[in-house]
Formats: structure tokens, sequence, C-alpha cells
């Protein structure tokens, strides 16, 4: 099965998620539409309607792509950054599905680059995940493994990632393990994220990996143990919620019967993925399931329903991989490419100029030292207190920006870009430093009274 994709929440989605748990999908559709005509706030109407456009995702993708383009809309207007990420997320979530891959990515990408310029730094990790599903959907595996990948490394940095984020990257991981036949790591990724399913009671999560095992064990040719865990995926994913797995889960049912040669209960299955996918308009199982049938009837000398299937295969595939839409996705790649080479680009000249202006800083500390030194050292010239105040505070100013400088890097990572959690930090160090520097200038100011008296005393006789 492709993938899982995460659902961003709000504290208001959050709470009608809960709820959801006691409401059917109908009901809690019902319910948000409700609750969005009650609501006069236009950040909160964004949320409600990234909520809807997750609901009719596997429903109606055309429903999901209007709520999600209406959140857009309603954030831009609310100034919402966070409502404007959520539903464009779902946005190029939806065209993913309805294989609108160009689409897909190009939404996917211009929100990448908003979350790069943005204090939203921890979303990417969804947006790797997008990104990463949108290639699987088009087979390319390598690049769908290597936003996995950066997902992964993402992961390994944030000790504090969520089990739900955990969820969704395992379950990918062993999506794609499965596409390059890599079973035993596909195996090891999918029950991971079936344990994490069950812990976290997320039905979905369940049947997708169940179904997710039922093709890794189809490959590893054990139809018996895949038979079982396809069925056994089908109480958690029904036709209406869950469409996409649906699909994917009677389609493999369907190949099992045809290898056992029951011919009726496989053409019953594969006709369930084709009847659901052409409903929901889901092309890339409309394409799987009109292959299969075309297949099944031209092996039955069925001319005619095999030409009929045919032609939904090729109807599919136009839709999918479309010239047109490939020279998008090319454009977009080479976009995505020259964006990343420029962001690298960006960060060595940063890293340049700050060790410059650290050896910048450095030099300048040593001239007032040295300065400071001759002063307190020379024996004819007397110096007024002012000036060693005057330097002092020059010198602290230059001692606290090469601690900002050296340190720069390391607050940045710790705070995620938050400026509160940033100035807290510059605020502690100050502290650190300030008493240090006022006892030092004191012992100076000392030092140069003393020097000063007796070169005064020397002169008067």
């Amino acid at each position: 099965m492709l993938f899982k994709h995460f659902k961003y929440v709000s504290a208001l989605i959050l709470l009608l998620l809960l709820k959801s748990n006691q409401l059917t999908a109908q009901n809690t559709i019902d319910s948000l539409k409700l609750q969005f005509n009650k609501e006069s706030s236009d950040s909160n109407k964004s949320s409600i309607l990234a909520y809807l456009a997750l609901e009719y995702r596997n429903k109606n993708v055309d429903s999901s792509i209007y709520f999600a383009m209406q959140g857009i809309d309603f954030a831009k207007k609310a100034q919402f950054f966070k409502g404007e990420l959520m539903n464009g997320y779902l946005l190029g979530e939806s065209h993913r599905i309805k294989g609108n891959y160009a689409k897909a990515l190009d939404i996917s990408l211009s929100i990448l680059k908003k979350s790069d310029a943005g204090e939203h730094k921890e979303m990417q990790f969804n947006f790797y995940n997008l990104i990463a599903t949108i290639y699987g959907s088009m087979t390319d595996n390598e690049k769908y493994y290597f936003y996995l990948h950066k997902m992964l490394s993402l992961a390994k940095e944030n000790k504090n990632i969520s089990e739900e984020s955990l969820n969704v990257l395992y379950t990918n991981l062993g999506d794609v393990f499965e596409k390059l036949n890599i079973l035993d790591s596909a195996r090891y990724y999918t029950h991971l994220a079936y344990d994490i399913s069950v812990k976290l009671n997320d039905t979905q999560g369940i049947g997708l990996t169940l179904n997710n095992l039922g093709n890794i064990h189809l490959k590893l040719k054990q139809p018996e143990v895949a038979f079982a865990n396809y069925k056994m995926s089908l109480p958690f994913v029904s036709d209406i919620d869950e469409a996409v797995t649906y699909c994917e889960a009677t389609i493999g049912i369907a190949k099992i019967f045809e290898m056992k040669k029951m011919s009726d209960s496989s053409l019953f299955y594969a006709n369930k993925s084709f009847q659901v996918a052409k409903k929901t308009g889901f092309s890339q199982y409309i394409l799987n399931a009109s292959a299969f049938l075309a297949d099944y009837y031209k092996n039955s000398h069925n001319i005619d329903s095999s030409y009929k299937y045919l032609t939904e295969v090729n109807i599919a595939k136009d839709s999918l991989f479309g010239q047109e839409k490939l020279k998008q996705i090319q454009v977009l790649e080479l976009q995505e490419t020259l964006r990343q080479r420029e962001l690298e680009e960006a960060k060595i000249q940063d890293e340049l100029e700050r060790k410059n202006n650290i050896q910048y800083a450095i030099i300048a500390i040593s001239i007032l030292t040295l300065l400071v030194v001759f002063l307190l050292l020379s024996n004819s010239i007397i110096v007024s207190d002012r000036v060693i105040k005057f330097l002092g505070v020059m010198s602290l100013l230059l001692v606290f920006e090469f601690i900002n400088l050296l340190t720069h890097p390391f607050i940045v990572e710790i705070t995620h870009h938050s400026p509160i959690m940033t100035l807290i930090i510059l605020v502690a160090i100050a502290g650190i430093i300030i008493p240090f520097h006022h006892k030092l200038e004191l012992k100076l100011i000392q030092r140069l009274l003393e020097k000063n008296k007796k070169i005064r005393s020397e002169r008067t006789h």
C-alpha cells in the first residue's frame, strides 16, 4: 500500500479528532460543517476546513481539494500561516491521490520553500513525507527513499519525535523497501509500524500495515500468509473511509484467488477493487484493477470485456503519465535542484561570513586589550578612569558579540529559530559575563588610580 500521511491538527482539530472516534464519519463531517457555519474567526474556519479536507481525502478527492483550497483562502485572509501550511499539505496530498502528480509536486515544493523561510521548520518532516509519497506514486523509488531518508535523519536529530510521526516513517520505509524488493527490511519496518498502530489504537494504521504485510508476503511467495493479512485488514478499511487501502487489499486477494484457480472469487474481488477505485476517481487503482480485469477476460476469451478494461487502462495511464505532466514534473525537479543548490551556497557563504566576523572580533578584542595594558603599564601617561570605563564597555560588547558568533549555530539548533528562546539564552550569557566584567573593571580602575597617583607624586617632587 502506498504510504501513510500526517494529520495536521490545531488545538481545535485535535479536539474534533478525539471526539470523532465516537461518531460515524458522516456525523463527523456534518458536525464540522455545522461548526464552520457558526464560526466567525477566519483562522478557526481554516482549521475546520483542513479537517474537512482530511475527512474527504479518501472518500471524495475533489471535495478534499475544494475544502483545502477554501482553507488556504481563509488562512491567508487571517494571516494564519500554520493554517495555510496545513491546508496546503492536504491540497498536495489530494492531488497526489487523484493522480495529478505534477500539481501535487508543485504545491509540495512551494510549501517546503515557505517552511524553509518561516518559523515552522518542524513541519519539514511532514513535507518531506508528502514529496516522498508523490515520488512513490510515480514509482520513482530512489527519490521516494531519498526523501524518507531525510525524514529518518530528522527523526534521529529530534529525540522528542512523536510515535505518530515514527509510525508514518516506518510505514513508508516498509513500503519503499517492499517496492525495492528488500523484503527483510520491508517486513521489519512494517512490523514496527503495526506495533505502534496497535499501541495508539490507530485503526487506519492497523489496516494499512496488515495490507502492506500482505504485499510483502505475496512477494515472498507465501500466499497463505499474504491472504490472511489482506483479509484481516479489510475490517479496518471500509470502501468508503479508506478506499485506497481497500482497493489494494481486494486486488491482492483477487491475485491470490487467481493463483488458486478460483476464478469466480478472483473476479469478485477484482470487481470490488475496480468499482471503488472508479467511484473515488483514484487513477492508480483504476489502472491496477482494470489491468488485472483485462488480463482476466483475455484469458477467458471474452474479447469485448477485455477491450473494455484495456480502454480503462489507457485512460488511467494517460491521466497518470501524460507527456505534458511528465514535462511539468521535470521542470519542477530542476527548480528544486536549483533551490537546494542555492540554499547550500547560501549556507556556505553564511558560514564564511561568520568565520570572518569571528576573526575581526578577535583582532578588535586583542587591540583593545593591548591598549588597556599599555595605558596601565605606562609610567608617563595619566589616563582618566572614564577612558578605562569606555574601553571596558567596548571590550564587553566585543566579547559578547564574539561569544554570540561562536555559539550562534548551536543556539539556532537548540531553539529551532525561536526568537523568545534565543533572547532568553543571550540574556543568560550576558548575565554571566557582566558581573565578571564589572569586577575586572573595578580592579583596573583601582590599578589606574594608584598608577596616576604615583605619577603625580613623582612629578611634584
